[in-house]
C-alpha cells in the first residue's frame, strides 16, 4: 500500500489522468489529490481510496506534481510574480520535502523552441527562457 500525492488534478495533464488513475493504482494505494481553486470531481464507481487535501500533507511515497501557473501571459505580468512563484517555485519545493519520489511533469518553456529539423528537446539541454514562466 502505497500512500500517494497528485498535485493539479484539475489541470490540464492531471484532468486526463484523473480518469486513468484505476489503471495506474491499486484499491490498496491511498491517493490524495490537492484541491486548488478548482474543485476536484472525483470519478464515479472509482474502488480506488481517494481523499481530497486541501493542504499539503507529509509522509507521501510517491508524488505526481502536475500543478503549475502556465498562462504565459498572467506570469508575464510582474503583479502576478508572487502567486506564480508561490505554486511554480514555493510548491514544488514542498513537494519534493514531503515526498520519497517525486514525478515531475512541466512543459518546455525552458528551451527557446529554435531546433533543427529532426532534433527535440531532452532534460540534458541548456536552458534558455523566452518568457518570464520558462525563466521561473
Amino acid at each position: 500500500m502505497q500512500k500517494i500525492l497528485i498535485t493539479g488534478i484539475t489541470g490540464r495533464i492531471g484532468s486526463t489522468l484523473l480518469g486513468d488513475l484505476e489503471k495506474l493504482f491499486t484499491s490498496q494505494d491511498n491517493i490524495f489529490l490537492l484541491e486548488s481553486k478548482t474543485k476536484v470531481k472525483l470519478p464515479k464507481n472509482s474502488k480506488l481510496k481517494l481523499h481530497i487535501e486541501k493542504e499539503l500533507g507529509v509522509g507521501y511515497d510517491l508524488a505526481l506534481h502536475l500543478a503549475a501557473i502556465s498562462d504565459t501571459t498572467f506570469c508575464q505580468d510582474s503583479a502576478n510574480e508572487k502567486e506564480v512563484r508561490k505554486v511554480n517555485i514555493d510548491l514544488t519545493k514542498r513537494v519534493c520535502d514531503v515526498a520519497q519520489k517525486v514525478i515531475f511533469m512541466s512543459t518546455d518553456y525552458v528551451f527557446n523552441g529554435v531546433l533543427k529539423p529532426g532534433e527535440s528537446f531532452n532534460e540534458y539541454d541548456e536552458n534558455n527562457p523566452v518568457n518570464k514562466y520558462g525563466d521561473l
